[in-house]
């Protein structure tokens, strides 16, 4: 787990806001581990706020920001798997329902993609390959009763909590943050390296 002190200054030496003003002002972070082999819930999410008393709360959960192999392997579109690149969106998400079956954030403004479409077990993060738009690019759990092992069909490029209760618990703290701001969420997905 990282130190809310290094998230704040690897976040303003690449120019991205931080929600630092009033009660459940949310910050949602996800950190992409090196390991390019898909398929594990290697990555990170945190969620950073001020609760009603004022004090700054940090939550980390195990996800993953990558989608699976399955997903890889066998991708929605004909130009590949979509990655997310990593970056700040601003009012990327919105609470809805994901597929139409449960609470999630859902895509509402346009983000980049990566497209792996090489159909290995590696996942490619090519330049050349980035893609902008809306594609379905959600932030919800994996298995809705308990802590998923592996990502496989969970994500096909969405941001998956691996342990639904946290998930709950998340959903949560957003209806708050949207009853005092707005049904808007911004994200910001950093990388490991980027805490070297």
């Amino acid at each position: 787990m990282r130190t809310l002190d290094s998230i704040k200054s690897t976040m303003s030496k690449k120019g991205y806001r931080f929600f630092d003003g009033g009660d459940y002002n949310m910050n949602i972070i996800g950190v992409r581990s090196t390991n390019r082999r898909p398929e594990y819930f290697d990555d990170e999410f945190y969620l950073i706020y001020r609760d009603e008393e004022g004090r700054l709360n940090q939550h980390c959960f195990s996800g993953s920001t990558d989608p699976g192999i399955d997903s890889l392997k066998d991708p929605i579109s004909s130009k590949g798997c979509a990655i997310l690149m990593p970056g700040q969106y601003l009012g990327l998400w919105s609470l809805g329902f994901h597929k139409g079956q449960y609470e999630a954030l859902v895509q509402v403004k346009p983000c980049k993609v990566f497209r792996d479409g090489n159909k290995d077990d590696v996942l490619d993060f090519y330049p050349t390959s980035v893609e902008q738009g809306i594609f379905g690019i959600n932030f919800h759990h994996a298995n809705a009763a308990l802590a998923s092992l592996r990502v496989g069909r969970w994500s096909a490029g969405c941001q998956v909590v691996q342990d639904p209760k946290e998930f709950l618990f998340a959903i949560e703290l957003f209806k708050k943050s949207a009853a005092a701001y707005g049904n808007s969420f911004s994200y910001t997905l950093l990388e490991e390296n980027d805490f070297l």
